[in-house]
Parts: structure tokens; C-alpha cells; sequence
């Protein structure tokens, strides 16, 4: 898809809750936008490979150093002229020094391009007849609607929390499973229900298929026995014939012989 090479990182990646990002309590989950960058505003820059992760900390005002994983990403990085510290190895490269890419990189790039992009998206609204709030007046309108969200705090991994959270989130935990559980059963019920009355339908289908057949088949006895009467008769009338014109030409012989 366009990525650079990159060196096997699965092996960093934390898959159990007792992996370190978790137990040292660094690892976050944001239940909403708001949230999310609401938590970016106190933190002193961003860097990753996740476009949308950076782009939030940019809405948050935090300076973001971008590493695109792949040519797509990178497009969209030069096209808001994003700052680039360079490719995802970079990041696991201990040769790198994460701090000096900060200190080199100019985080107001994309303010000089910002208007000249904003201008041109307005541009492809206006071209495909598509609405929108810019220009209208009502321009205050989504910081109003973020005003009234409820900015929630986010969640700790469940190793760094005391143990009174911890039975909360184990206990809220069951409490979904129980339901996600509960849910799935009732869907197999409504399943099941759904095919016995296909099975039902079916069987119905088949019973009345039997019973034209056993009619079917009476028919057609019924229907033997009149052609086996009819062919009896028949014979019966064709054995008549025969001897009665025999009778007759016999008769005939003997008047000609007197």
C-alpha cells in the first residue's frame, strides 16, 4: 500500500493488562472526542503514526510530529503541511533522538496553508451543492454544540487503579458481559424460532404433499379398475361380434348350398 519497510514491532505491542504501558499507568481510553482532546491540551507535544491521533492533539493546540506509515497518510500529512519526523522506524530506532526531531521541527507549518485549504474544501462544498455552516452566520454553531457535550474523564487501565475501581470495573464488566451474553441468547432463541417454523412450515408442506399423493395414487387405481372393467367389457362385446357374424355367414353357406 505505499509503507516504507518497517521493523517488526508486534513484539512492543501491549496485549495483556499486565504488559508495562498498562501497569505504569500510561495508556488512556477517551469515551468520547471531547474527551480525548480535552486531555491533549495539558500535554506538551504528540508524535505517532496515527494521522487522526496527531490531528487531535492539533485541535487541542499541542504541537504534533507525524511519522506516516503509509503513502496515503503521508499525502494528507504534506497536503496540511503537517511537521514530518520521518518514518515509523524512526520511532524504534534507538540511534534516533526522539527530542532533537522535536526541537528541529516547525509546528506553525500548517498555519501557513491552513487558510488556502480551508478556502478550497468551502470551494468543493459550494461546487457539489453541499450545505454547510460557514458563511451563514451560524459559524458559532459547533462550538455551541461542544459547549453543551460533557467533556468525561478518561479511563485507567484497570492494573493502575485502586482496588475499590478495580471491583467497580470488574463488576461493570460482568454486569455487560451478562447483557452482551443475555442479548446474543435471545437472538438464538429468535433463531430458533424463526427455523422451527420453517421446520413446521416444511413438515405441513410435506404432509399435505403425502396425502396428494395418496389421493394421486387412488385415482389412479380407481382409474385401473375402469379400464380393467372397460377392456372386459370390450372383449366381452368383441367375442359377441365375432360369433354373431360368424352365425350369419354361416347361415348364408347354407341357403347357398340349397
Amino acid at each position: 500500500m505505499g509503507g516504507v519497510p518497517r521493523a517488526n514491532c508486534a513484539d512492543l505491542f501491549p496485549k495483556r493488562i499486565d504488559d508495562d504501558i498498562f501497569v505504569r499507568d500510561n495508556a488512556r481510553f477517551f469515551p468520547n472526542v471531547l474527551s480525548w482532546i480535552h486531555f491533549l491540551e495539558h500535554a506538551q507535544v504528540s508524535f505517532g503514526t496515527r494521522f487522526h491521533g496527531n490531528v487531535a492533539a492539533v485541535l487541542a493546540g499541542t504541537p504534533a510530529l507525524f511519522f506516516p506509515y503509509d503513502a496515503r497518510e503521508r499525502e494528507l500529512v504534506e497536503y496540511h503541511n503537517f511537521a514530518i519526523g520521518g518514518t515509523p522506524d524512526d520511532i524504534l530506532n534507538k540511534n534516533v533522538d526522539i527530542f532533537e526531531l522535536i526541537a528541529k521541527s516547525d509546528f506553525h507549518s500548517a498555519q501557513r496553508v491552513h487558510a488556502r485549504n480551508f478556502d478550497h474544501y468551502l470551494e468543493f462544498l459550494k461546487t457539489n451543492n453541499i450545505p454547510h455552516i460557514y458563511g451563514t452566520g451560524n459559524e458559532c454553531e459547533l462550538s455551541t454544540r461542544e459547549q453543551s457535550a460533557s467533556i468525561k474523564e478518561p479511563l485507567k487501565p484497570v492494573t493502575a487503579a485502586e482496588t475499590k475501581e478495580i471491583a467497580f470495573q470488574i463488576n461493570d464488566s460482568n454486569e455487560m458481559l451478562q447483557d452482551k451474553h443475555s442479548k446474543q441468547i435471545n437472538n438464538l432463541k429468535k433463531q430458533n424460532t424463526a427455523l422451527q417454523r420453517k421446520v413446521n412450515l416444511y413438515e405441513n408442506e410435506k404432509t399435505d404433499l403425502k396425502k396428494d399423493i395418496e389421493n394421486l395414487k387412488k385415482e389412479l387405481e380407481d382409474k385401473k379398475t375402469i379400464i380393467t372393467s372397460q377392456e372386459k367389457e370390450l372383449n366381452y362385446r368383441s367375442v359377441k361380434l365375432v360369433r354373431k357374424i360368424r352365425s350369419k355367414m354361416t347361415k348364408k353357406g347354407h341357403e347357398k348350398i340349397s
